[in-house]
C-alpha cells in the first residue's frame, strides 16, 4: 500500500512537471507574459483569447492562495523524521513562480530558515535539483542553463535556440541582465566568441539579443503577402541571400505578423514555411529558425 502511494505521488509529480517543463534544459517555463495575461483575463468581464503564437498555460496562479498556509504546510512536511514528499511536491509544482516567491518569504519569516536549505536536507538526487530550480527566478535559471550549454564541449546550440528563440524582447533582456550579473560578461560576447557556432547563427542570435523584433499586435496582410512572395522567390531561384532574408524576417517581424507570413507562404507555394526554412538554412541556424517558427 505504501509503495502504491509513493508511485501515485511520483506520477502526480511527473505530471505536474510535464505541465510546466518541456525538457530538462528548458525546465522552467513560467513566463511573465502568460501570468500577466492571466491576471488581465481574470480582471476582465469577458474571457481574453490567447494570441495565436502563445500556447495557453497549463499552470496558472491558484485563486485561493495563502503563502503563510503553504509555508506552514511545508514546515510540517520538512520536519525531521517526517519528510512528507507528496505535500512538498504538490505545493511547489502547482504554484506559479510569483506565488512561490511569496512562499519562500513566508517560510523564512515562519521558520527562520531558507526553504532551499531545508529542501536540501530532506531531498536528494534529481528530485532536489528540480525542486531547487522551482525556487529560482526564471531569468536566473535560464541564464545558468545558457551558460551550461555554451560551456559544453561542442556547444549545445539547440538549448540556446530553444531558450532565446521562443521569448519576447523583454524576457530576452531579463535573461541577459541575469547572465551578466551571474557570470560577469555579456551573453552576446560569449556567443560571438564561440568557434563551434556558424556565422549565420551568431548573426541571428545577435539580432535577437538586440531586441529588434517588432511587438505590435497589429498585422498587415499586404505586407505579409510581399514577405511571403520574397521568400518564395529566394528559395525557388536559389538566391545566395536567401538565408539573410530568412534571418531578417524571423528576427524583425512580430510573432503575429510571422504567422500571417507563414500562412501566405503556404498559399503561394503550396508548402509549409518549415520546408522553405530547411532548404535555406541548415545546421545550428536551421534549428534556430525552426524554433522561432514554432511560435506560430
Amino acid at each position: 500500500m505504501k509503495a502504491q502511494r509513493k508511485i501515485h505521488h511520483l506520477f502526480n509529480f511527473i505530471k505536474n512537471l510535464t505541465a510546466q517543463f518541456r525538457s530538462d534544459h528548458k525546465l522552467f517555463e513560467t513566463v511573465n507574459f502568460k501570468l500577466n495575461f492571466e491576471v488581465q483575463s481574470l480582471n476582465s468581464k469577458k474571457p481574453m483569447p490567447y494570441p495565436r503564437h502563445h500556447k495557453e498555460p497549463t499552470l496558472r496562479p491558484i485563486l485561493e492562495f495563502n503563502p503563510l498556509i503553504d509555508a506552514r504546510k511545508l514546515k510540517a512536511a520538512l520536519t525531521a523524521g517526517c519528510h512528507d514528499e507528496s505535500t512538498v511536491i504538490n505545493i511547489l509544482t502547482t504554484r506559479s513562480y510569483s506565488q512561490r516567491e511569496e512562499i519562500i518569504i513566508a517560510y523564512h519569516d515562519t521558520t527562520g530558515h531558507q526553504l532551499s536549505q531545508d529542501l536540501s536536507s530532506a531531498f536528494s538526487s534529481k528530485c532536489l535539483k528540480v525542486l531547487l530550480a522551482l525556487l529560482e527566478p526564471p531569468d536566473e535559471f535560464l541564464a545558468k542553463e545558457l551558460d551550461k550549454a555554451l560551456n559544453r564541449l561542442g556547444t549545445d546550440s539547440e538549448v540556446v535556440s530553444e531558450i532565446l528563440c521562443t521569448r519576447s524582447n523583454a524576457k530576452i533582456s531579463g535573461i541577459q541582465l541575469a547572465y551578466l550579473k551571474l557570470h560577469g560578461k555579456t551573453l552576446l560576447s560569449v556567443i560571438s566568441s564561440e568557434f563551434n557556432l556558424s556565422l549565420d547563427y551568431k548573426e541571428l542570435m545577435s539580432m535577437l539579443l538586440q531586441g529588434l523584433r517588432h511587438e505590435s499586435k497589429e498585422t498587415n496582410q499586404e505586407k505579409a503577402k510581399k514577405r511571403a512572395a520574397s521568400v518564395h522567390n529566394a528559395v525557388e531561384e536559389g538566391w545566395s541571400t536567401s538565408t539573410k532574408i530568412f534571418l531578417r524576417l524571423l528576427t524583425h517581424e512580430s510573432f503575429d505578423q510571422l504567422c500571417m507570413v507563414f500562412d501566405e507562404y503556404r498559399l503561394v507555394s503550396g508548402l509549409a514555411m518549415e520546408e522553405a526554412v530547411k532548404s535555406a538554412c541548415s545546421g545550428d541556424v536551421g534549428h534556430a529558425a525552426l524554433a522561432i517558427g514554432m511560435n506560430c
